[in-house]
């Protein structure tokens, strides 16, 4: 099978893709040069949730494992309607829609506000930005016209100079950002269509995970790396995928290799590692292996680039972005296609009709 695209990426996410350094340089200083009110000065959270659905709440994964180990503020991602309970005014809240017209995360900052948290909102428009303006809500603005999936440095990376504002200790982190985009840059020169399937790894693994199941293991920061590729597998590929995180997948899942079934068999496990790990995540990747490996199609293990977190996250991110866009090309689909969620979202608007209540209530204008 061929891994050509003319004609086939009709929302041009391999070109997307190619400028992602780019991307993650821009979001940054986007997220820099936000004015915050009065009210955010010297405000220190208790607690720091991000509210999103879809690909828009990948960012607030990717901020919460790069530093769930490192800073003393407790953070939550919300994917749903209601923030939970324990959400009280004195907390921080990003509510993310790249569309800026997500019904559960418009509900969840709408709630965030009535209980008098400090909310930051993040669109490319829609109904988030002018509820913002009208509740006096500061606004990210990123560019507009993308998939969301494709928007992901600007769903992330405008968080890192957002975050570090109100928690002190990420100050000492910034460092990692720099080195992820060198190293992004480099990647690029791997992963590029130019390159070939001989010289490109992303294409390598794309060609093996043709007519499999891929399954998919991160651990850590790497966890929701691993999610995210398992759903650029669906939305882009258009195949079914899996995901599983070490090392809680030892104490369950690994039981399905003792006496695999046929689908088992026809598993490729892609192992997501990171140039630092520490040394107890070493030792059970390869003993994890050693169980599965007679018993599946394939086992692959992908490495990050740099001495960073931040780093090996972004780069093995961008690494399985390519490969998902490179097996949608292989099995002859548009990568950017995603009518059957469309058709969903109609049909549930029609029969619940919540953002039609949002506008009625707030106002369609700002």
């Amino acid at each position: 099978m061929s891994l050509r695209f003319e004609g086939l990426d009709r929302f041009g996410l391999g070109d997307l893709a190619e400028h992602f350094p780019e991307q993650f340089e821009e979001a940054y200083r986007i997220g820099s040069e936000l004015k915050l009110p009065d009210e955010f000065e010297g405000f220190k959270p208790r607690m720091v949730f991000f509210a999103g659905m879809g690909g828009s709440a990948v960012g607030g994964d990717l901020l919460r494992d790069w530093l769930r180990q490192r800073v003393k503020v407790p953070m939550e991602v919300c994917r749903g309607y209601n923030p939970p309970a324990y959400l009280t005014e004195d907390s921080l809240v990003f509510a993310i829609s790249y569309s800026g017209n997500t019904e559960e995360t418009l509900s969840f900052m709408l709630r965030a506000h009535r209980l008098g948290c400090r909310i930051i909102s993040l669109s490319s428009g829609g109904l988030m930005e002018k509820l913002s303006k009208k509740l006096r809500i500061p606004h990210v603005k990123v560019p507009a016209g993308l998939l969301p999936r494709a928007a992901i440095a600007y769903l992330s990376t405008p968080l890192i100079p957002l975050i570090k504002r109100f928690i002190d200790d990420v100050e000492s982190f910034l460092w990692e950002v720099d080195e992820t985009l060198d190293n992004l840059r480099m990647l690029r020169d791997r992963v590029s269509r130019r390159v070939s399937v001989e010289e490109n790894p992303a294409k390598k693994m794309a060609k093996a995970l043709l007519g499999k199941m891929p399954v998919v293991f991160g651990y850590g920061y790497l966890s929701s790396v691993a999610r995210r590729f398992k759903n650029q597998l669906n939305e882009n590929s258009k195949v079914a995928a899996r995901w599983d995180e070490l090392p809680e997948l030892d104490h369950n899942e690994v039981m399905a290799y003792q006496k695999p079934e046929d689908y088992v068999k026809n598993q490729l496990i892609v192992f997501l590692r990171s140039r630092v790990e520490p040394p107890e995540f070493t030792a059970r990747v390869e003993a994890t292996r050693k169980v599965m490996e007679r018993e599946v199609s394939d086992i692959y293990e992908v490495f990050g680039l740099g001495s960073s977190a931040l780093s090996n996250m972004y780069t093995l991110l961008y690494l399985t972005d390519f490969t998902s866009i490179y097996l949608a090309y292989l099995r002859g689909v548009d990568p950017g296609d995603t009518s059957l969620i469309e058709d969903l979202k109609k049909t549930l608007d029609s029969n619940l009709g919540i953002p039609s209540k949002l506008r009625s209530e707030f106002g369609d204008g700002g």
